[in-house]
């Protein structure tokens, strides 16, 4: 039930827009971890005590030992977190004192706050699943279900020889321009709509 010892390294650090790549990264060693590590992961346990579904696992567990036990593991945690993260790009000090599921939340909310890149970094992704089947299974397990704006992103630029500042920029504009809402289609005008969307974001693409 001890944490091992671990080898600080992620595949990727977090810059700020590749938060999803980063958390997938983040997850699959949390859950590579001894069973402590997943649930406080999943917030089953925490300052509140410890869920009943887990109880069984610390049954036999004396309470101070496992308080040292929960600490340590989720000391661990934070610090794996924090050392694959850019130091230059977030303030590394202040995010120590959080737990981990806060630190999460917090990291999560500010790179939100990158949107733009956070949806070039998915669209990039987007277009090497399509080397192999393994990448396009990873690239699903991060990102899920694809917003319509970044499938016919994939058809009009490629992702590689656009700067991140102007597609930032280029997204902005669709955000101000709610696109979500004014091309939503009926089913009458399904294929109208079809045509609609990619003509809209390539003149939107015209002055970026």
């Amino acid at each position: 039930m001890k944490p091992s010892e671990y080898k600080s390294y992620l595949p990727i650090r977090l810059e700020g827009g590749n938060f999803a790549e980063w958390k997938f990264e983040l997850d699959r060693w949390v859950f590579s971890q001894p069973p402590i590590c997943r649930h406080i992961a999943l917030g089953l346990i925490n300052w509140e005590g410890v869920d009943s579904s887990v109880q069984p696992y610390y049954a036999n567990v004396d309470k101070k030992k496992f308080e040292q036990l929960s600490f340590k593991a989720e000391e661990l945690m934070i610090d794996v977190a924090l050392e694959n993260m850019n130091p230059d790009k977030f303030k590394i000090n202040d995010l120590r004192v959080m737990s981990f599921g806060s630190l999460l939340a917090a990291l999560s909310q500010e790179c939100k706050k990158r949107i733009g890149s956070m949806y070039l970094t998915e669209l990039k992704s987007r277009v090497t699943s399509k080397v192999s089947p393994k990448k396009g299974a990873r690239h699903r397990r991060i990102y899920g279900p694809t917003d319509w704006k970044i499938e016919y992103l994939d058809i009009l630029i490629d992702p590689f020889k656009v700067s991140e500042k102007k597609f930032i920029k280029f997204w902005n504009i669709l955000a101000e321009k709610n696109l979500d809402e004014k091309l939503v289609p009926t089913a009458f005008e399904k294929s109208q709509c079809e045509f609609s969307r990619t003509n809209c974001l390539y003149r939107i693409l015209q002055p970026c």
